[in-house]
C-alpha cells in the first residue's frame, strides 16, 4: 500500500493536471491541506516535496507553493486504490438547509413553472375516472405494460433495439442503478465512477458496502479514458457507472470517440457498465450522441433513465434497459419495491406515446438555454473574477471553481442563515477534492428574488477571497 504522502501527491498532481489549479496558482498551505485530507502537516510537507522534485510545483520562501509546471498527462498517476465511501451524513446536513432555507439554488430541479403541469393533470383526471379501482391494486410485474411498450419505442429512437420484456420501471434513475449494482456486484466489490461524481452514485455504493474509484476527468473527456484504460489493466474493477451526458455537477459530454472507447475497453476487460442517460434528454445540441448501449456489441450495458429532470421529481419514475442481465434485476425488484406508482406510470406512458414529451422536451431545452444567460451573466456580474463556470451544453446544472482559499462547506454556512443554498463540491468525492467548488442549481425561472441571492453570494465570496 502507497505512503500517505505518495496518495497525497497524486492527488495534487491530479487536481493540477485537470485544470482545478493552473500554472502560478497558489496551493493551499500545509496546514489547510492537513486538515483537509485528514493528515499531518508532515505528510503534506513530504507531498509537495515529491511534486517539487517532479517539476510540478515550486516553492517561494514566506508565500507558499506554487503550480509551476504541468507535466504530460500520465493516467497511471490518476490511479487510487479502492476507497470506502462515508458522505450520507454531509448530504443529510445539505438537503436540510436547502429544505429549511427554500433557495432553489441548491437541489436540482425543475420549477414547476416549467413543467407540463396542465397536461399532467388532464391526463391523470382521466386514469383516475376511469382506472381507479385497478390503480389502487398491487401490480406485480416489471411495469405497466403500457410504460414498458412506450419507453421501449421511445429508446429505439436512442439507437437502442430492445422489446418491452427487457425493460423495467424503477422508482426512479437511483433506483435503477441500485438495482443494476445489486445485479452485478457483491458486497466488497470494485465500482469506478468518473469524478466528481453525483453523491447519489456514492451514497448507494456505500449503502451497498462496496469500494470506489475515482477517477478523475478534464472538462473535455481525454483525462478519463486514458485513466480507465490504465485502471482496468491494474485493478479488478466490478463495473464501471457513468453519466456519459452531461455529468452532474461539471456537465462533462463524452464525444462519439470517446464513447467507442469507453466501450471497447470496458467490453475487453469484461467490466459491465450501468449508463446513468438521466440528463440525456436535455442535451441542447442539433444531433445528439448515440448512448454506448447501442454502441454496445457484447451486452455488457446496462442502460438508466428517468423523467425526473424533464417532468418533475415527484414522478419517481425511471427505467433500466439490459439483455444480459434481466433476469437478476426481475428477481431482485420482485423483492425490494415489489411496483411504482401505477397512476404516474400510466401518465408518463400517455406522454412519451402521444409525442407530447417531445415536444415538451423542445421548449424546456429553450427555456432552460435562456435561463442559463441569465445566470451567467448574474455570476460575471456579481462573483470574483477569478470564479470559473462551467459551460455545458443543456441541463441546468453550474459547478464553479472558486479561489482555492475557500471552504465551500464554510462558505454555505455563512449563508444559509439568509436563505442562500447550494451544493458544497466536498459532496462530489470521497476525498473531499473540491473543497474550493460549489454546484448551483438553475432549475428556476430567474428573476429577482433569484439575482439577490447570487449577489450575496458573490459578495461572500470576495469576502473569503
Amino acid at each position: 500500500m502507497a505512503k500517505k504522502y505518495v496518495e497525497l501527491a497524486k492527488k495534487v498532481k491530479c487536481q493540477i493536471i485537470k485544470g482545478s489549479f493552473q500554472f502560478g496558482d497558489k496551493l493551499p498551505s500545509l496546514r489547510l491541506q492537513a486538515n483537509t485530507h485528514r493528515v499531518s502537516i508532515d505528510t503534506v510537507q513530504a507531498a509537495y516535496a515529491m511534486l517539487e522534485e517532479q517539476g510540478v510545483i515550486a516553492s517561494k520562501p514566506g508565500s507558499g507553493y506554487f503550480v509551476d509546471y504541468i507535466p504530460e498527462l500520465e493516467s497511471t498517476e490518476l490511479i487510487q486504490s479502492p476507497t470506502k465511501v462515508s458522505l450520507q451524513h454531509a448530504v443529510l446536513k445539505v438537503l436540510s438547509h436547502c429544505t429549511q432555507s427554500r433557495c432553489s439554488l441548491g437541489i436540482a430541479e425543475l420549477d414547476s413553472a416549467l413543467l407540463p403541469t396542465a397536461q399532467i393533470a388532464k391526463l391523470m383526471k382521466r386514469h383516475i375516472r376511469y382506472s381507479l379501482p385497478e390503480l389502487l391494486k398491487t401490480e406485480f410485474s416489471e411495469g405497466e405494460p403500457s410504460l414498458r411498450a412506450a419507453i421501449a419505442k421511445y429508446a429505439i429512437q436512442r439507437g437502442i433495439q430492445c422489446m418491452p420484456e427487457q425493460v423495467t420501471v424503477t422508482a426512479g434513475a437511483q433506483d435503477a442503478v441500485l438495482l443494476a449494482l445489486k445485479a452485478i456486484a457483491k458486497p466488497g466489490a470494485t465500482i469506478l465512477v468518473q469524478s466528481p461524481c453525483f453523491p447519489g452514485i456514492l451514497q448507494l455504493i456505500q449503502s451497498l458496502d462496496m469500494r470506489v474509484i475515482e477517477v478523475e476527468n478534464d472538462d473535455v473527456g481525454h483525462t478519463f479514458v486514458a485513466a480507465l484504460r490504465q485502471v482496468l489493466m491494474t485493478v479488478k474493477v466490478d463495473a464501471l457507472v457513468l453519466v456519459p451526458t452531461l455529468n452532474n455537477p461539471d456537465g462533462t459530454t463524452f464525444n462519439l470517440a470517446q464513447r467507442k472507447a469507453i466501450v471497447d475497453i470496458c467490453t475487453t476487460h469484461n467490466v459491465p457498465i450501468i449508463e446513468n442517460d438521466i440528463f440525456g434528454d436535455l442535451h441542447d445540441v442539433k444531433t445528439r450522441l448515440p448512448t454506448l448501449m447501442s454502441l454496445d456489441q457484447s451486452g455488457q450495458v446496462i442502460y438508466v433513465n428517468s423523467v425526473s429532470k424533464s417532468l418533475g421529481s415527484g414522478f419517481r419514475i425511471g427505467w433500466l434497459i439490459t439483455q444480459k442481465y434481466h433476469q437478476q434485476i426481475k428477481i431482485l425488484k420482485a423483492f425490494s419495491n415489489v411496483s411504482e406508482n401505477r397512476l404516474n406510470q400510466r401518465t408518463v406512458a400517455d406522454l412519451l406515446s402521444s409525442g407530447y414529451y417531445q415536444r415538451h422536451l423542445t421548449n424546456l431545452k429553450q427555456a432552460l438555454g435562456q435561463q442559463r444567460n441569465l445566470y451567467l451573466s448574474a455570476i460575471a456580474k456579481y462573483f470574483p473574477q477569478q470564479v470559473r463556470v462551467s459551460d455545458p451544453q443543456g441541463g441546468y446544472i453550474l459547478w464553479l471553481a472558486l479561489p482555492t482559499n475557500i471552504d465551500s462547506e464554510a462558505l454555505l454556512e455563512r449563508v444559509v442563515a439568509n436563505s442562500v443554498c447550494f451544493f458544497p463540491g466536498t459532496l462530489f468525492a470521497s476525498d473531499l477534492s473540491y473543497k474550493h467548488f460549489i454546484r448551483i442549481n438553475m432549475g428556476a425561472p430567474f428573476d429577482a428574488a433569484i439575482e439577490a441571492k447570487l449577489k450575496l453570494l458573490g459578495h461572500e465570496i470576495k469576502a473569503l477571497s
